[in-house]
């Protein structure tokens, strides 16, 4: 903004440097108030790129280079990208389908809905074979052995399977990134046990709908820095982890 010249003489002197010194005084205010607003701004936009990461979504990871299909949840009305790998067709992204009757439970990691957004939700055993939706379901270990052979073997399937970015080492490095060669993009959404969240970043699990007794499942577990993925056990009901679904 321009100044505006005021040009006085003769009597109107004193007016002249009264007017002055009022600008001045103005002129120093407004400029504090740029100063305050300037820091203002600063402490709430933050850090760009801090912001830009938590705002991710499970999309934000998928392969640009892989055509995926569509599926829309007539539940709440998600949509979910697709992946066709062999004859099996896969969700290209977990389940964030909110289900929770009594003690079948479905969460989002540290109870942040932006954690839901882009990891999906973690649920109980329960919970996971009941919160499909139709033409879905929670895959057992043998389709999970049909993806990992078709994909190279267990010894290789986790850098294949794994998102291009996301994936951080014990130390907090970002150098545990997959290939994700497949579109299939898993991400390390950590999971809950006995109250408590672990390992968001740099694990993955997920459940089977194969049982070993009438209280323990067997779920899937990528270990960070390595690219085996195996199958475990662990009690339905003290654990949530995430759900990929596999077509009917």
């Amino acid at each position: 903004m321009k100044n505006k010249c005021v040009i006085l003489s003769g009597t109107k002197w004193n007016r002249r440097i009264s007017l002055t010194s009022s600008l001045r005084k103005r002129g120093s205010i407004q400029f504090l108030s740029i100063l305050v607003l300037s820091a203002f701004l600063f402490a709430a936009c933050g850090d760009e790129s801090t912001s830009s990461s938590s705002e991710k979504t499970a999309w934000d990871y998928l392969n640009p280079d892989i055509d995926y299909g569509e599926f829309t949840d007539a539940r709440d009305g998600q949509v979910y990208k697709t992946v066709t790998i062999g004859k099996q067709t896969w969700m290209a992204q977990n389940l964030n389908y909110d289900y929770n009757e009594e003690t079948d439970e479905s969460l989002c990691y540290d109870n942040r809905a932006e954690n839901c957004d882009k990891y999906g939700r973690l649920y109980t055993w329960n919970a996971a074979m009941a919160a499909v939706p139709k033409g879905w379901h929670l895959p057992t270990i043998e389709e999970w052995d049909v993806l990992f052979k078709r994909v190279g073997g267990k010894n290789v399937v986790g850098t294949k399977l794994k998102s291009k970015s996301g994936w951080f080492d014990k130390e907090g490095n970002i150098n545990n990134d997959g290939t994700d060669e497949y579109g299939f993009a898993v991400l390390p959404a950590g999971y809950w046990k006995s109250d408590s969240f672990y390992s968001l970043g740099s694990h993955a699990r997920f459940w089977t709908a194969t049982e070993h007794s009438s209280d323990v499942a067997y779920y899937l577990y990528s270990v960070t820095g390595t690219a085996l993925v195996y199958s475990n056990n662990c009690y339905k009901t003290d654990e949530a982890l995430p759900v990929r679904l596999v077509k009917d």
